[in-house]
């Protein structure tokens, strides 16, 4: 999951690196551009949506890796939720940040 898509070039490099990359903008024009580029370079693992209220995009979750552009003082919980869970040795279970 990549949260700001801006011209889409940092996601054009995460969809050569991973199998599924789903990205928001919270700009529709950067969104729609970002959108037509990477349709027309041919990229097919790549989802683009209008980022609305909420960060990230609940209906694909849970991600392996969450990216964001922007900088915050603290990891939003709506993000962390949207992590997909992994179990340690011990059997519990910890989100890797």
């Amino acid at each position: 999951m990549e949260i700001g898509t801006g011209s889409g070039y940092q996601t054009a490099v995460l969809a050569e690196l991973a199998g599924r990359v789903v990205t928001t903008e919270r700009i529709p024009e950067l969104q729609q551009k970002a959108k037509l580029v990477l349709e027309r370079l041919g990229y097919k693992n790549i989802e683009t949506h209008l980022a609305g209220e909420t960060l990230g995009w609940q209906d694909g979750a849970p991600y392996d890796a969450i990216i964001a552009t922007a900088g915050a003082p603290a990891i939003p919980d709506s993000l962390i939720q949207q992590l997909a869970i992994e179990r340690t040795a011990d059997n519990s279970r910890r989100h890797t940040l």
